[in-house]
């Protein structure tokens, strides 16, 4: 009896011993992260670009309809269209404001059946690379969180931009952020330091005045305002400016 009760305790030590081990080799397998989340970090663009685009792929953003489910909205009717759920992909692509916008910066190269037909995380992860050849990965995920915050907009503010502002909006914000990478690039690539510029005021020749000027858009209210200083050749202040220039022109917007 004693026996078999040893036996009995060595057998299930054994297997308990084989149970932990296949365990272990499982953990050790640890699943390989899709390419998207990889090349949204990649992507030339801002850091809150990224962070909304791995948010929405996962769908994490709180649409209507994902308040909805949670019971914290009455409806998940979409606020701009007011026309079927509001869920990620509808806000960032099928909604038919998003819809125009997109068909704008598509208007040159037409998008395959894929663009307006495939799941989020599909969807996302083919267009994000830059590899479809129809669309800039900068330029994709800057107009995605635009739309996003034009929504927000209209939910919180009821603001809500025409979609000429938002293309305008979009070109405006898209060549910001790649000036601001080549520029980084110019300075930080290759030997890390490869050429870089400070600025800094500089006096005029003797008997000379030196003005300096500046200027500004708001693109949401079409204004524009400029300001300015004048200094001697010692960098004394003569006079200083501002002005409200009022509606800045449709070149100044785009």
């Amino acid at each position: 009896m004693l026996t078999s009760l040893c036996g009995a305790s060595l057998l299930r030590e054994g297997s308990l011993k084989i149970a932990y081990e296949l365990i272990q080799a499982d953990a050790v397998v640890q699943p390989q992260p899709e390419p998207c989340w990889k090349a949204i970090w990649r992507t030339l663009s801002p850091q809150r670009t990224h962070t909304f685009l791995w948010l929405a792929a996962h769908q994490r953003l709180l649409t209507n309809a994902e308040r909805s489910r949670r019971h914290l909205a009455p409806n998940g009717t979409c606020p701009i269209c007011e026309d079927g759920p509001e869920t990620t992909l509808h806000v960032i692509r099928d909604c038919p404001y998003a819809r125009g916008v997109w068909s704008h910066f598509l208007a040159e190269e037409p998008p395959d059946d894929l663009f307006f037909q495939s799941n989020l995380s599909s969807w996302i992860r083919y267009y994000i690379t830059g590899r479809s050849g129809i669309i800039d990965a900068s330029l994709f995920a800057v107009l995605c969180w635009k739309l996003w915050k034009n929504r927000n907009s209209k939910v919180f503010e009821k603001k809500l931009a025409t979609m000429e502002e938002m293309i305008a909006a979009v070109k405006l914000y898209v060549q910001q952020v790649r000036w601001a990478f080549d520029r980084e690039s110019a300075v930080m690539g290759g030997d890390r330091m490869k050429h870089s510029s400070f600025i800094h005021w500089k006096p005029p020749p003797s008997g000379w005045t030196c003005l300096n000027t500046n200027g500004s858009v708001a693109i949401a209210q079409a204004s524009a305002a400029a300001g300015g200083c004048l200094r001697d050749e010692d960098g004394r202040l003569i006079r200083a400016f501002v002005a409200n220039l009022g509606v800045a022109p449709p070149l100044m917007r785009s």
